[in-house]
């Protein structure tokens, strides 16, 4: 038992500096393109809006935690029945937490333009690009999110980093060619809010 958690330990550092790597050469690289492409306001909103959900998220609590948490054990033993109880209390627990995000997330809506200090580009709908960035992160919480807490309590988090570590790769060069190429940001948004249903569903 010992040697294997020593070896899920050595996989999950592997994979965690390997998706560390990644999440900080590439999205400088989109951030730059952005900043070059779109100029600096567009970098300045992206920063603005993904510091306001963070907020928001918060209202998770740390509740991811006191999942794992309570699957050591049924894990351990090979309780399925007890397992799969957990996964449906937590999923609805999941689903109460994305409602609570939208809604405050709504809520701000209104106000959201007296957050941002200084103009904004004419041609970027504020309210829409607010609604995407916040039906991106509420909508995570309906998905499968709760069940990447099994490999999280089985100690095997090295598969769900070397998924992302994959699609992230994809979604980064995704939305440098989008910037690059197309100049939209809405879709640059969009591919960032699909690959972040796939990355929860992984």
């Amino acid at each position: 038992m010992t040697d294997s958690r020593v070896k899920n330990t050595k996989r999950n550092i592997s994979a965690g500096m390997l998706n560390s790597i990644v999440s900080i050469l590439f999205p400088f690289a989109v951030r730059t393109g952005i900043l070059y492409v779109l100029g600096e306001q567009y970098v300045g909103l992206s920063s603005l809006f993904v510091s306001i959900l963070q907020v928001l998220n918060l209202a998770e609590l740390g509740f991811a935690s006191a999942v794992v948490y309570n699957m050591y054990k049924p894990l351990a033993e090979g309780n399925t029945t007890i397992v799969c109880g957990l996964l449906e209390y937590y999923k609805k627990i999941y689903r109460v937490i994305g409602s609570f995000i939208f809604v405050i997330g709504l809520f701000i809506l209104p106000w959201v333009t007296n957050l941002i200090h200084g103009s904004w580009p004419s041609e970027i709908n504020i309210y829409v690009l607010y609604f995407l960035y916040l039906l991106n992160s509420s909508l995570s919480y309906f998905l499968f999110a709760y069940k990447n807490s099994i490999l999280n309590a089985a100690q095997r988090m090295d598969i769900i980093q070397k998924i992302h570590l994959f699609v992230h790769i994809v979604q980064y060069i995704a939305e440098f060619l989008l910037i690059v190429l197309f100049q939209n940001f809405y879709a640059f948004v969009c591919v960032s809010g699909f690959v972040g249903f796939l990355i929860v569903g992984s």
